[in-house]
């Protein structure tokens, strides 16, 4: 891990604005568009759930690859910032999602201090 700073564009791929910072200091990105995978699953079980109120039957799924790669090529100095499901499944050096949010009393996210990246 590098304490190297560097500047960057960020390029808010999700469908509403981001705000990235910290609670005295954030900064809005508008969005440019939305990323929607071409997503399937395939059920690998069904499991009984049990709480107190009773039991559920629910199937456990798991992500499978779609056809295409919908974010747009690697560019130096940008960061895309996508949907966490996006970036994990994408898996690049570029692709980040929001982290370590902080939500207001009625559970909006206000903003996000950090970015995560899936490797």
């Amino acid at each position: 891990m590098s304490n190297e700073r560097r500047v960057v564009r960020i390029v808010n791929l999700t469908d509403h604005p981001l705000r990235l910072g910290t609670e005295a200091n954030n900064l809005r990105f508008r969005s440019s568009g939305k990323i929607r995978l071409d997503t399937h699953y395939r059920v690998d079980e069904r499991v009984v759930v049990e709480s107190e109120d009773g039991t559920v039957t629910v199937p456990i799924l798991t992500l499978t690859p779609g056809d295409d790669d919908p974010v747009p090529d690697p560019e130096d100095g940008v960061l895309y910032v996508v949907s966490g499901l996006v970036a994990g499944r994408v898996r690049r050096a570029d692709v980040v999602s929001p982290a370590r949010q902080y939500k207001d009393e009625n559970g909006k996210i206000r903003f996000a201090s950090a970015l995560l990246r899936y490797e």
